[in-house]
């Protein structure tokens, strides 16, 4: 998110239409009469005292519908749905008046010009005016078929214009009360209008999506504007009336051209529906508002979202500027209006902002201004840090794209793309010299700079830098022209022109090396980088291929910018191939070649980095690229890497073989060699010097950065936006590179922080870690909202990694390429392509010799307009630079000329244009995903979840913190410390909806909540039912705001104890509840029967809860399918499995129900005219045949046709449905339906035995009515008992089993020459065993049955069995049973809600796709009506079904709730206790600190004296 929260990542952003509009603030708190900083506006409501109102009951019950200001700024007025406006004092916040007359709702008001009147549009079809001087109505227009929904007075006050739902808009003479015209043309009805500042123009907008302009005078339409894809909800217009713009329900706002009726611009960030956009009285910013509940602020300039303001309750329905532009006003749904101040930059002139791209910065050596130039072909000077701008410099003829300042201040410099450079006078602004001799634009500039002497020690580095009077006069210019020039600024003439270069030149720099030796650096285009020495007659002393490293792409290999260190040891180059380079200078006075290493690569920057500096101390780099980021390099010492560097060698890569290996020429280009990750120097040596990090990553620019300077003391960075941009933008350094801001942070991939600081810190203090990254993310909560890096992502692709050497980071675009042949055609190409630019541009060196001396001077004083040419404009148009002095030029030299310009404009242009689209939305892990993704940073997770600064919890972001510790982490704590902050979010967000003028950090934002949060949570219940089903109770409901004018003191809830309702929106909806009242809807879903509960309005947090997701899931299918009974103990579940069930579950239910129940009936009528002869069909159905078999015939067909239909859905369930054979009504669904059909087949084919098959069904089928009384909660749980009970029993049966199948075979056996018991009974098994089940568990027996030979060891087995069987089993069976009962008893509620939730997940599988895709089937939002102080936590049960087993647990839970708080009082006073002696503590250190430090001095007191007494007695 790009919206700035906090004022303190920009200190100032200067841009041309929006320096008044830096950021949002607070003015006051409603209720408390002042400021407050956890609130988020100025509220004035109805509720609370003080502050905001003059009087408990002035402020409207109602939603606010309609904000506007009177034209002296001091009055906001307001309309309500309670039917009233009322007027309130800006300064003091409080209702002044009311004004009551209109029959219904408020839909507008608009103020006159001259303050005096006030127009309302209402629901009662009429238009009022009211007097502000005598706060009446003065006047009432009817004339409208319906709603009013906008009105405006014209510029003079005479006429007033207002829009009707009844399609038509009219214009009224409002004193003489009569309509004078009706401009009818929409199709559907008028949302929205606004009048030109002429009064000629009439500008409409209708639900249809069109905007109709008229003529006012003649009442004619003149254009339609097909604007938006719904409907349009307002429309403004600019002062001058040529900027038009329009918000719409489809989340866009759009920007028109007036006279040409085309967008020229769309702006989006809101979500969902927009309500209202306005114009600020500037004309260059708007403010919106809508349904997802926030005001945001626009440029109109470049359609950044400037700022979001957050504090309304729901549906923010309209919002205006103060005349002044320094407010907003807002009204919404929550019934307040809230007052936002935006902090305004000081007055600035329209000469303070350049009008066009900013092409370089300069800090002027005291830090106290900067000067910045652009392509508007002007410099100007402005103060630091507030931008003031104090100069405009202008002489230029074309864009200026260099400025440099001396170090003593007393010279600026500028380049232009009119060849020229220009000196001007620092203290009188006036020109001092005007410089000739490039042939084409001037890239870059440095003044000649003096020594620079370094102290350096373990504590602090310092420099110092000692003027030079020789120095001080040069200045050093490169130009697309592929030259340098060093110019005596004095004499005004060019002492030296360097030549070398193959393409254009465009970064320079210069140094004094210790020996007093001057060293030049310049860079081009082809990524070239070569080395001079000396001033007056500078030579080349070494040239490096900086940035062509495993470039293939001329267009990647550029070098953008170079700059020397402070002590003249280390070049810092940028490229745009996106690295930045560090080499190491060697520190005599004469450079050697071969010490000019390559010590690092910096890379981290998306797309070319465009500029780089160094600051004061040597130890930081500042950079900036295409990325519209700037960031802040820490260079590390030389001792770590050399350390490093050691530790390299001894694994085997010395430096001397890598030495010999890569020699070369200083013309070839080298690469680094595959054996080692180290960055190499032209020669290939590895440098044992240090690299660097990123320390700070600033975001805020909208397009790329073209420039950054740093102030000499530290305590500012500056840098300038592009094309799109235009801003400068002062970034407070110093506060940024603090202590107590730095040093202690933890070791964590670098942020990519919104205008502040990343952290990549090494600690081995824990505490002192998290401790520090509290604080800052406390200062900073916008960092939670930003993106990782890629290299944060373990998972992912070319990971960033450091080397072993130093600090620099490498990425896989420094790898070396694997086949040397690529090497050679790489460099191949290179020779080739320098031998053709050299060859072409010599001709172009020749004539500008002939037509300039050596010192660049020009005869006739014109310079560059010797040369006509052709080049590109700003907006890409060709443009004709030819002068009537090239006529003077050879026409065969003249068109070589041409052809030369061309190319080096096209060079430059393609320069500033090169992969402008190449920059995208960022995509990667939010701060927070990034710490959940892993179990050992569960101490950092932590840590930032305890920021107390942080204002809402977004789940927008993919992929979300939960997703990533489900994916990644995949350890329980983790995932218990996120659900549970979602959670606790969701009761913040209570919190905020109960208290709307207080502000509480981390409440859940239900409007980020989307479909990829729904997945995350059915992805938590696949991996994680456990923690799924606590997250699910603590989840719970979330207060809605959707019950605007509902009575909840007359709601009858039915016995489930929630009445539930879809609807597409979480919170815009406010009256949701009471239009269903209205409608007699909520009447139909509540029990008359009932007593009336006090109930509140929630919202189930999961979207798509009742409907299904994008990708064919859905969440009652996950649930089902976890078949986990305790996943239905919460009140999301059950508001989910009781909306399906309300709408159409019952209904099916009850269908299906009364056709299973005309089934058992028509196979119980079978058994009783079922044929026992076993005639087949044609017998039963002869002419001889009775009635009775021809019903039977016809019972037996029916009964198949229904088996058919029943097993075509069986099929499709089987199929279908995961999970389905788990359940045993399924099974014996599917065995009735096999049975029917066997039936049907042995029946008609007269099968003497069919009616065996016909008991076993109808035995079966009657056992199946049992499924459907599971649906309701008396005989549900009873049902669900027996299965449980059954299910508990198996074991137990396998023993009784045992028991009587053994004592079968060994009576059988002892019994068979026994005449009193019949061989036949214990022979057949079916009756033995059953002969055996009636002795052992009925007791049926005779004594005489134990006689015969074995009589003895027959009744000994007989007392074995009796004890074991009716003693030991049965008294087993009864704990069984207690046990399962008491179970089934604790779980009936739960067990119930997934009974029915499988039965519904069975039913949607037949849905037509009309019924899939009604909304009011599949809402996107469920919305719950539950008694008060419920929807969080555990269902609570029915108390019919309340167990020992569940009195138990509540007792337990109350007395460990009961520990639990004594545990924390405790520990508590233990932490007070500990704080006291910690305090205690810091007083005795601070203690011996002084004491301590008064010994020191009086210690070096007493050296002093007695060095003087030596002195003396010397």
């Amino acid at each position: 998110m790009r919206e700035m929260r906090s004022a303190s990542n920009v200190m100032l952003t200067l841009k041309e239409l929006q320096s008044d509009y830096v950021k949002a603030g607070v003015i006051a708190a409603a209720g408390g009469g002042g400021a407050n900083a956890n609130t988020t506006g100025s509220a004035l409501n109805a509720g609370g005292a003080g502050g905001g109102r003059s009087g408990v009951g002035d402020g409207h019950t109602k939603p606010v519908r309609a904000v506007a200001v009177s034209a002296d700024g001091k009055c906001v007025i307001s309309g309500s749905a309670d039917n009233t406006l009322k007027l309130w004092n800006l300064e003091t916040h409080r209702c002044t008046s009311t004004f009551e007359g209109h029959g219904s709702f408020v839909a507008c008001v608009a103020p006159s010009r001259d303050g005096n009147f006030i127009a309302s549009g209402s629901g009662d079809n009429t238009v009022k005016v009211w007097s502000l001087g005598s706060h009446k109505c003065i006047q009432t227009l009817k004339g409208h078929a319906n709603p009013v929904s906008s009105v405006m007075f014209s510029s003079t006050g005479e006429a007033l214009v207002s829009g009707s739902l009844d399609f038509t808009v009219r214009i009224w003479d409002w004193r003489k009360g009569r309509c004078t015209a009706i401009l009818r043309g929409h199709t559907e009805s008028v949302e929205c209008l606004t009048i030109s500042p002429n009064d000629q123009v009439i500008c409409s907008g209708d639900k249809d999506g069109i905007i109709h302009l008229w003529s006012a005078d003649t009442g004619q339409r003149t254009a339609v504007i097909h604007a938006h894809t719904k409907s349009v909800e307002s429309v403004a217009m600019s002062r001058d009336g040529k900027l038009l713009v329009s918000c719409s329900e489809d989340a866009t706002i759009k920007l028109w051209c007036v006279d040409l009726q085309t967008c020229i611009g769309v702006l989006r960030g809101h979500h969902g529906h927009v309500y209202c956009a306005a114009l600020s009285p500037r004309n260059d910013a708007i403010v919106s508002c809508g349904a997802d509940g926030t005001v945001r602020l626009w440029s109109a300039e470049s359609s950044a979202c400037i700022a979001t303001f957050y504090g309304h309750k729901g549906v923010v329905a309209s919002a205006t500027f103060t005349p002044t532009g320094r407010h907003l006003v807002s009204g919404g749904t929550d019934a307040t209006i809230r007052i936002w101040g935006l902090q305004p930059a000081p007055e600035v002139t329209s000469a303070g902002t350049h009008a066009r791209s900013i092409e370089g910065v300069a800090i002027m050596p005291d830090g106290q201004s900067v000067v910045s130039c652009s392509t508007d072909e002007t410099l100007r000077i402005s103060t630091i840090p507030r931008l003031m701008c104090t100069d405009t410099l202008a002489g230029h003829s074309d864009g200026v794209f260099a400025v440099a300042v001396d170090s003593e201040g007393k010279y600026l410099a500028s380049g232009s793309d009119d060849t020229t450079v220009r000196v001007w006078d620092a203290s009188s602004r006036d020109v001092a010299a005007v410089l000739q001799g490039h042939t084409a634009t001037v890239t870059c500039l440095a003044f000649a700079t003096a020594t620079a002497t370094s102290t350096t020690s373990a504590t602090a580095t310092t420099s110092t830098a000692t003027p030079s009077s020789s120095s001080a006069r040069h200045l050093i210019s490169g130009s697309v022209d592929t030259t340098l020039r060093v110019w005596d600024v004095a004499a005004h003439k060019c002492v030296a022109t360097l030549s070398g270069h193959t393409s254009g030149v465009y970064a320079v720099a210069h140094t004094q090396q210790e020996g007093g030796s001057h060293l030049l650096a310049s860079g081009s285009e082809d990524g070239i980088v070569m080395l001079w020495t000396g001033l007056s007659k500078p030579s080349v002393l070494l040239t490096l291929n900086a940035h062509t490293y495993g470039s293939f792409d001329a267009d990647e290999a550029g070098v953008s910018d170079l700059a020397f260190t402070p002590d003249a040891r280390t070049l810092v180059s940028a490229g745009d191939d996106g690295t930045i380079r560090l080499w190491d200078i060697p520190p005599e006075a004469v450079v050697v070649p071969e010490r000019v290493v390559c010590r690092a690569v910096l890379t981290g920057h998306e797309g070319c980095v465009t500029c780089v500096t160094v600051a004061s101390d040597n130890r930081h780099i500042i950079s900036a690229g295409e990325d519209a980021t700037v960031k802040v390099w820490q260079l590390e010492s030389t001792a770590t890497a050399a350390t490093a560097a050691a530790t390299t060698t001894a694994a085997g890569h010395s430096s001397s073989s890598s030495s010999s290996s890569h020699a070369s020429s200083p013309l070839s280009p080298n690469f680094p060699s595959s054996s080692t990750s180290h960055a190499h120097g032209s020669n290939g040596l590895i440098s044992s010097g240090g690299g660097a990090v990123c320390i700070c990553s600033l975001e805020g620019h909208t397009d790329k950065v073209n420039a950054v300077a740093v102030s000499p003391d530290m305590q500012f960075i500056v840098s300038a936006g592009g094309t799109h941009d235009k801003t400068l933008r002062v970034w407070p350094m110093g506060s940024m590179l603090a202590p107590e801001r730095c040093t202690d942070l933890p070791h964590m991939p670098t942020f990519a922080l919104t205008g502040t600081i990343a952290h990549d810190r090494f600690n081995e203090n824990p505490a002192r870690r998290l401790n520090a990254l509290q604080r800052c993310l406390t200062a900073f909560p916008s960092t939670l909202e930003c993106t990782m890096p890629d290299g944060s992502d373990p998972h992912a692709q070319g990971a960033v990694h450091t080397r072993n050497g130093g600090g620099a980071v490498v990425t896989a675009d420094d790898a070396p390429r694997s086949s040397q042949q690529l090497h050679a055609q790489q460099l191949q190409r290179h020779r080739t392509r320098k031998g053709q630019q050299q060859q072409q541009l010599s001709t172009l060196h020749e004539s500008a010799s002939s037509t300039g001396d050596g010192d660049g001077g020009d005869e006739d004083g014109d310079g560059a307009d010797d040369f006509g040419g052709f080049g590109e404009s700003e907006s890409g148009e060709s443009v004709d630079r030819t002068t009537s002095k090239s006529a003077l030029v050879h026409p065969h030299q003249q068109h070589h000329q041409h052809h030369q310009q061309h190319q080096h404009q096209h060079q430059l242009q393609k320069r500033r244009h090169r992969r402008g689209g190449r920059r995208g939305m960022k995509t990667g892990l939010s701060p927070l995903a990034w710490a959940a993704s892993d179990s050992r940073r569960l101490d950092v997770l932590a840590c930032m979840l305890s920021i107390p600064t942080v204002p809402v919890l977004s789940l927008e972001r993919q992929p979300s913190m939960l997703h990533a510790a489900i994916t990644h982490a995949k350890d329980v704590e983790v995932l218990s410390m996120v659900t549970a902050k979602i959670a606790d979010a969701a009761r913040a967000q209570d919190r905020g909806k109960a208290n709307p003028a207080d502000h509480y950090p981390w409440e859940l934002s239900l409007l980020s909540l989307h479909h990829g949060f729904t997945q995350d949570l059915m992805l938590l219940i696949r991996e994680f039912p456990q923690v799924a089903a606590a997250f699910l109770r603590n989840l719970g409901l979330v207060l809605s705001g959707a019950d605007v004018g509902y009575d909840h003191r007359a709601t009858r809830l039915p016995t489930s104890r929630m009445i539930v309702v879809g609807d597409e929106c979480p919170v815009e909806n406010a009256g949701l509840w009471q239009s269903l009242r209205a409608s007699g809807e909520l009447e139909a879903l509540e029990t008359q029967s009932n007593h009336t509960v006090l109930t509140e309005a929630r919202v189930v947090p999961v979207p798509y809860a009742a409907s299904t997701l994008p990708d064919g899931t859905c969440l009652l299918d996950t649930l089902v399918e976890a078949g986990r009974a305790e996943l239905f103990g919460n009140y999301i579940a059950r508001a989910v499995v009781r909306f399906k069930w309300e709408t159409y579950g019952r209904r099916k239910f009850r269908n299906e129900a009364n056709w299973y129940l005309l089934s058992v009936v028509f196979i119980t009528v079978l058994t009783f005219v079922v044929d026992l002869q076993g005639n087949d069909v044609s017998q039963l159905l002869s002419s001889k045949a009775s009635a009775t078999d021809v019903v039977s015939v016809i019972m037996v067909l029916v009964l198949g046709l229904y088996a058919a239909s029943e097993a075509k859905h069986e099929m499709l369930e089987w199929r279908y449905l995961r999970g389905h054979w788990r359940d045993f009504w399924n099974w014996l669904d599917s065995l009735n339906i096999v049975l029917a059909f066997v039936v049907l087949a042995t029946y008609l084919g007269g099968w003497q035995h069919a009616r065996a098959v016909l008991a076993i069904a109808s035995y079966l089928r009657w056992f199946g009515i049992l499924y459907h009384l599971q649906a309701f909660k008396t005989t549900g749980p009873l049902v669900r008992m027996i299965l449980a009970i059954c299910f508990d029993m198996r074991y137990f049966l396998v023993v009784l089993g045992i028991s009587i199948v053994a004592a079968w075979t060994s009576f059988r056996l002892l019994l068979l020459d026994d005449k009193t018991v019949p061989l036949d009974g214990l022979g057949d098994p079916a009756n033995g065993l059953l002969i055996m089940f009636n002795m052992l568990l009925l007791a049926e027996f005779e004594l005489d049955t134990f006689g015969g030979t074995y009589a003895v060891l027959l009744r000994i087995l007989f007392v074995i069995s009796m004890v074991l069987v009716p003693v030991v089993l049965l008294n087993l069976l009864i704990a069984l049973m207690s046990d399962s009962y008491e179970r089934i008893q604790d779980r009936a509620d739960i067990e119930f809600q997934l009974l029915r939730a499988r039965y519904l997940r069975e039913r949607e599988l037949f849905l037509s796709p009309a019924e899939k895709s009604d909304p009011k089937l599949f809402p996107k939002w469920l919305h719950v009506l539950v008694p008060k102080s419920t929807g969080v936590g555990e269902s609570t049960p029915g108390q019919q079904w309340q167990g020992m087993l569940t009195m138990l647990k509540m007792e337990m839970k109350t007395q460990s709730r009961a520990s639990a708080a004594d545990v924390k009082a405790r520990v508590d006073e233990l932490a007070v206790r500990l704080a006291a002696m910690e305090a205690q503590v810091h007083g005795v250190q601070e203690s011996l600190a002084e004491k301590v430090g008064a010994l020191q001095r009086d210690s070096a007191r007493i050296i002093a004296l007695l060095q003087q007494q030596r002195q003396n007695n010397t």
